[in-house]
C-alpha cells in the first residue's frame, strides 16, 4: 500500500526544501507514482519549483481554525492511490499535531497506510529540542527519519545527537532511522538553484542559461548521486523502485 512522508524538522534554515525537494525527485527518477502537497503558505518551495514543470504539486495546510477543518484531508485520501509526499513549514507542530490528534489520522490509516516523518536537522540545540517533542509525543505511531543535513551544519558536527545518551535511548525505542543529506558543496551553486526556484534535474537541463560551468553541473550531479544512495541504503522504497 502507498505510504504518506512529511518533512520537516520544526526549526526554520534545517533544509527541509531541499530534502523534500530531493525525495520528489528520487521518486521521479524510481519511476515510484506520487502525489506532492505543498503546505507551508509562507515559503511554498515545492510548488515554486515544479508546478512550472508540470508536476502536479497541490495545496494544503494545517490549522487548528475551525474553517480549516478539511484543509489537509485530501493528504489522507489521497494515499488511496499513490505515495504522499508533503512539506510542512517552521513551527508546525502545534497544528500537525491538533490535526492528527482531532481526526484520529493515525487510527484512519491503521492496517492501510504508514506515516513517516522526515525530520531534518542542523544539529543545533533548538533542532535537537524539537526532536525530543517529536519523539515524545509520537513515539513509534510514526516513522521518524533523522535526516542530519549536512548542508545546514557547515562543521558536520552532530555531538548534540550522538552524544546524548538520553536522546539516543529514546530514537532506539521509537525505532528512529538516520541518514545523512549530502551538502551540495559550492555556496554559490546551491545559491543560484534556491533563489531561481529550480528543481535540481532542472538545473541541469538549463545549465547553459544559469551560466553554471562544468563544476556547477558535477557539484549538482554529486549531489544527486550521493543523496540518491543515502535514500536507497533506508531501504524504505525497496519494493516500490523500478528494476533494471
Amino acid at each position: 500500500m502507498p505510504d504518506i512522508h512529511g518533512v520537516g524538522g520544526e526549526k526554520g534554515g534545517v533544509g527541509k526544501s531541499t530534502c523534500c525537494k530531493r525525495l520528489l525527485e528520487y521518486f521521479i527518477e524510481n519511476e515510484i507514482p506520487f502525489i506532492a502537497f505543498d503546505t507551508d503558505r509562507s515559503a511554498p518551495d515545492l510548488r515554486k519549483a515544479y508546478k512550472k514543470q508540470g508536476i502536479d504539486i497541490r495545496e494544503a495546510y494545517f490549522s487548528e481554525a475551525i474553517h480549516a477543518q478539511d484543509a489537509a484531508s485530501a493528504i489522507v485520501d489521497e494515499a488511496e492511490s499513490a505515495n504522499v509526499l508533503f512539506n510542512l513549514s517552521a513551527a508546525s507542530f502545534e497544528a500537525v499535531s491538533y490535526w492528527l490528534k482531532q481526526n484520529e489520522i493515525l487510527d484512519a490509516i491503521a492496517g492501510e497506510n504508514e506515516f513517516y516523518l522526515w525530520f531534518v536537522t542542523d544539529g543545533s540545540v533548538e533542532s535537537v529540542a524539537s526532536l525530543y517533542r517529536s519523539l515524545a509525543t509520537y513515539g513509534k505511531e510514526i516513522h521518524h527519519i533523522l535526516v542530519k543535513n549536512e548542508g545546514a551544519n557547515l562543521s558536520k558536527d552532530w555531538r548534540l545527537i550522538d552524544a546524548d545518551q538520553r536522546l539516543q535511548a529514546l530514537m532506539k525505542q521509537c525505532n528512529v532511522v538516520e541518514m545523512v543529506l549530502p551538502e551540495l558543496y559550492g555556496i554559490e551553486t546551491f545559491r543560484i538553484i534556491r533563489d531561481n526556484s529550480l528543481g535540481f534535474a532542472e538545473a541541469l537541463e538549463k545549465a547553459a542559461q544559469l551560466e553554471f560551468g562544468k563544476v556547477d553541473k558535477q557539484r549538482i550531479r554529486r549531489f544527486l548521486r550521493e543523496s540518491g544512495e543515502a535514500i536507497d541504503e533506508l531501504g524504505i522504497f525497496k519494493k516500490l523502485v523500478t528494476q533494471e
